[in-house]
C-alpha cells in the first residue's frame, strides 16, 4: 500500500512537471517518461553545465547532461528529478528555469 502511494505521488509529480514544461513558450524539448523520477530536457543553444549553473542561481537544482555522457562531451541537455520536490512547488521551479534560461535558449529547435 505505501509503495503504491509513493508510485502514484511520483506519477502525479512527473505529469505536473511535463505539463508545466509544455506550457512555457521556450524551445526546450522533453518526452514524458513512462515511469521513474527523471525527465531528460534538451536545452537547445545552452550547454547543460551552464544551464545547471544558471538554474542553481535561481534556486533550482538540475543535473547537466555531460554527467550522463559516456564520452563526457558537452550536451545541450539536463536531467530533472521529481524525487525531492513537492507537487505544489513544481510550477514555481519551472517558472524559475524559464526566467534563468529564457535569454539563452535557441529558438531554432522544435518543441515536443
Amino acid at each position: 500500500m505505501a509503495l503504491d502511494r509513493v508510485r502514484m505521488e511520483i506519477s502525479f509529480r512527473m505529469k505536473k512537471l511535463s505539463c508545466e514544461l509544455g506550457q512555457i513558450p521556450l524551445p526546450w524539448v522533453h518526452n514524458m517518461p513512462q515511469g521513474g523520477i527523471y525527465l531528460w530536457l534538451s536545452t537547445p543553444g545552452l550547454d547543460g553545465q551552464e544551464a545547471s549553473r544558471l538554474a542553481r542561481l535561481s534556486g533550482v537544482s538540475v543535473s547537466p547532461g555531460v554527467v550522463f555522457s559516456l564520452e563526457k562531451r558537452p550536451l545541450e541537455a539536463v536531467r530533472l528529478s521529481v524525487s525531492d520536490v513537492s507537487l505544489s512547488s513544481i510550477s514555481s521551479a519551472v517558472r524559475a528555469l524559464s526566467v534563468a534560461w529564457g535569454g539563452y535558449l535557441s529558438s531554432s529547435s522544435g518543441r515536443k
